[in-house]
């Protein structure tokens, strides 16, 4: 303000604050790796301070550096250095594994013993080995070295390519081919008995053939029939192959016609 010295008057104005002049950023606490800072700058006008945390800085790690090489089976193990705080992380490594080589057979199985074979790590040298199961006989087709009949057995027989073992085996028996039609013979027949063809009229079963015929002569007399007539024979079954009778099984009738 200003006063005039004749009235006394007083002239008031504003004068405009001069804002703050700050200074350079000063670093007050210093931040490491793993806690954080501050600064401030301070006002040359008003000494006013304006104060800022400083985030952590984190750490400087070196590169890995192995301080114990894994093996096949064990772990090994790594570490690193921050530069500004010397502090070191580790950690593990997995063990590598083997690295193992292609099988190789040492011994050879056979059709009915195990073989071997055997693998390799070609790190540090350790052998797996497991057996090879038995390769089982590689057989040929059996081949009939006697036919069977049907009272007699047969026997066949078939090759290992690999170990030529031979192995033979028994053929049963045959059912019998049975017939009633099969050349017959008196220990074979029980009965006989005689058809007209023009009629139809049946004899009686006789056991011997001349008693049957005797009766068909009597009704070819009688009737006057005179197309043929037909033979039957109740026999017991026989097979066709050995020629034997089944006397133990039913009869059946084998017939031939005369006409």
């Amino acid at each position: 303000m200003r006063s005039c010295s004749r009235c006394n008057l007083t002239e008031t104005k504003t004068i405009t604050a001069l804002g703050h002049s700050y200074g350079n950023w000063i670093v007050t606490v210093q931040a490491t790796c793993t806690q954080g800072g501050s600064r401030e700058k301070v006002c040359s006008n008003c000494n006013h301070k304006i104060v800022e945390t400083l985030n952590p800085l984190g750490h400087n790690w070196s590169d890995w550096v192995i301080t114990q090489q894994p093996t096949c089976t064990s772990e090994g193990n790594r570490s690193k250095t921050c530069s500004r705080c010397n502090e070191i992380d580790s950690e593990k490594i997995m063990p590598l594994g083997h690295n193992w080589s292609d099988w190789v057979i040492t011994q050879q199985p056979t059709c009915t013993s195990e073989g071997n074979r055997s693998k390799t790590c070609s790190r540090c040298n350790e052998i797996d080995s497991e057996k090879i199961m038995p390769l089982g006989h590689n057989w040929s087709d059996w081949v009939i070295t006697q036919a069977e009949t049907c009272t007699t057995s047969g026997s066949k027989k078939r090759t290992c390519s690999r170990c030529s073992l031979v192995e033979t085996k028994t053929i049963s028996p045959h059912p019998h081919n049975l017939t009633y039609d099969y050349g017959a013979t008196t220990d074979q027949i029980l009965a006989y008995r005689y058809e007209c063809l023009q009629c139809g009229w049946v004899s009686a079963e006789h056991a011997w053939n001349n008693t049957a015929w005797n009766e068909y002569y009597a009704h070819f007399n009688q009737s006057g029939c005179q197309v043929g007539f037909k033979l039957c024979e109740k026999r017991y079954p026989k097979c066709l192959e050995c020629g034997q009778i089944f006397t133990d099984l039913p009869p059946g009738w084998a017939c031939a016609i005369f006409d």
